[in-house]
């Protein structure tokens, strides 16, 4: 008796949804894999526990991007972000150690080029973290000013229609 076979995908579609896997996974864990300075830095996304841990620690940094994208037009691209995270720099700093767990010392030893780079990666690999963050703070502050209430309305405009005259 002859039983029937799945139909196996074309090998371009079994490279394509591998590919679409691959894309998937990388949104769920964004980890990347770098070689800094000669040395191989695992630069990890924050979890829930360490991001609930770090919280006060990257408010400042947070409450800066926020004023960022608040007052822009459009999204700020990478160099106005570095521009806010040059300010915050100490937290920085303490904030990619703990996401690539190195020494502070090893990062603050850093080429110009070199520290540019594990930044990059580092907000890469975390940028969601904080957008997150901001975007939460932006319906926190449109939920408190819909509470608030607008300006009151002006009284309304007298009738339209003559009244008639008084004998």
């Amino acid at each position: 008796m002859a039983r029937k076979v799945a139909k196996q995908p074309a090998a371009g579609a079994l490279s394509k949804s591998a590919s679409t896997a691959a894309k998937e996974l990388e949104v769920l864990h964004p980890d990347r894999e770098v070689i800094i300075a000669g040395r191989g830095v695992m630069v990890r996304e924050y979890g829930f526990i360490e991001g609930a841990k770090l919280a006060p620690l990257i408010k400042p940094l947070t409450d800066a991007l926020h004023g960022l994208i608040a007052d822009a037009d459009a999204p700020p691209g990478f160099d106005a972000i570095a521009f806010v995270m040059a300010g915050h720099i100490d937290a920085v700093v303490q904030l990619v150690a703990t996401a690539a767990d190195v020494e502070p010392e090893w990062i603050t030893s850093l080429s110009d080029q070199d520290g540019d780079f594990l930044m990059q990666v580092w907000w890469q690999t975390n940028a969601h973290f904080f957008i997150r963050r901001v975007l939460r703070k932006a319906a926190q502050e449109k939920v408190a000013r819909q509470l608030a209430g607008g300006a009151s309305t002006p009284p309304s405009s007298a009738p339209a229609t003559d009244e008639p005259p008084q004998s």
